[in-house]
């Protein structure tokens, strides 16, 4: 069954430009202004003011900003394939957004737009984070209306650049224009409500 899937190793998953367009359309700066988890190659769609790169290592960076983007690394492999010899673990995306919801609220960061695979394991592990953002996103197998939206698959998942997701994904966003990122960003998912 994994080879239906197309697991991928890879750490890079480059976003959706229907996600970037609607990213676009909710920051207050009508652009990104900072990607903290990205490349020269991946810039090509995500077209931010300022990067930090795999070797820049935007988790040790400071993240001010009026805007941040993060869409983490991160392989899709199934947990009985987490190590793969000779490749380092990298942190999880969890560290990404614990790190994005410290400067989202010491003040640092404006607005912030999260996306991640896994929607299910943040809601349970990072539900405080969840219930600081604005506006909540999760898309499963469940949504299924937005089988043409660029970005999607037919099931229902968002379909990063080059891979076939098996895992929902979740979005989160920080900041004031929470009703405009709702409106943007309904057609990937499903909204819900933390309590």
């Amino acid at each position: 069954m994994l080879e239906a899937m197309q697991v991928q190793t890879t750490c890079e998953h480059p976003t959706p430009q229907g996600i970037l367009k609607a990213t676009r359309k909710v920051f207050s700066a009508g652009k990104v202004l900072l990607d903290v988890a990205s490349s020269q190659e991946m810039n090509q769609y995500v077209k931010a003011d300022h990067i930090f790169t795999k070797a820049e290592n935007g988790l040790t960076q400071n993240w001010f900003s009026e805007n941040v983007f993060l869409n983490p690394p991160g392989s899709q492999r199934p947990k009985d394939q987490l190590k793969i010899k000779g490749q380092p673990r990298l942190p999880s995306a969890l560290a990404w957004l614990d790190k994005l919801v410290l400067h989202f609220e010491k003040g640092d960061i404006a607005e912030a737009i999260y996306i991640g695979f896994n929607g299910p394991e943040t809601l349970s592990k990072r539900p405080q984070h969840c219930r600081a953002a604005s506006g909540v996103i999760h898309s499963s197998t469940e949504h299924t209306c937005v089988e043409k939206e660029d970005g999607m698959t037919n099931n229902g998942r968002i379909k990063f650049l080059g891979d076939r997701p098996f895992f929902p994904s979740l979005i989160l966003y920080f900041g004031s224009n929470d009703i405009r990122f709702l409106s943007e960003f309904i057609k990937f998912g499903t909204a819900i409500i933390i309590p």
